[in-house]
């Protein structure tokens, strides 16, 4: 089944016409111009979008291994800043170039900060248990063949259990700066 085709209303008569028609069928009446579709979001995060994806396409070119590096770590605050700036508009907030970079840069600052801590978090957890496992085995003779396997496994997940908890430490905060940032105005 197609979709029937968009229509609009003469404003004197009330008859539905097509939307290319400029003006009514039915008393010749001027309809306007055609609506434009409007974009979901503001030129400020169209800008934001444009100029990330030129620095992706340029370090592409000439550096491959830092454009991996900014995937990672500028995808998800120009992500969020898009998101969220689509969000404003279905709300009816005006969404500047200032506050769209302000946005961005909070992201991304956000990221870096998650990144690092669960890093150091998982990496220190790691060490930490993998440093006292090769103490318990120095100190207990005969016990290092049995105690390696189990130990490996303590430790990885000991790590994962660390950059999980550091992860879920800052979800309330982000969680906050997000409605903070759709409900200003």
């Amino acid at each position: 089944m197609s979709d029937p085709a968009p229509q609009r209303l003469c404003p004197l008569c009330g008859q539905a016409n097509p939307a290319d028609l400029r003006e009514c069928g039915m008393c010749a009446e001027p309809l306007g111009d055609p609506p434009v579709a409007a974009l979901p979001f503001g030129w400020p995060a169209l800008l934001l979008a444009l100029a990330w994806l030129a620095l992706l396409i340029g370090l592409f070119a000439y550096h491959p291994g830092l454009a991996i590096a900014q995937v990672i770590l500028t995808t998800p605050p120009v992500a969020r800043t898009m998101i969220l700036a689509k969000k404003r508009a279905a709300l009816g907030k005006e969404t500047g170039l200032a506050r769209t970079l302000e946005m961005t840069v909070i992201s991304f600052g956000a990221t870096l900060l998650i990144l690092t801590v669960g890093l150091v978090s998982a990496f220190g957890a790691f060490f930490t248990l993998c440093l006292g496992m090769v103490v318990a085995i120095n100190a207990i003779p005969g016990l290092g063949d049995a105690l390696w396997i189990p130990g490996l496994a303590l430790c990885g997940a000991s790590a994962l259990a660390a950059a999980i908890f550091a992860a879920r430490a800052f979800r309330n905060s982000i969680l906050r700066r997000w409605y903070n940032d759709l409900s200003r105005k």
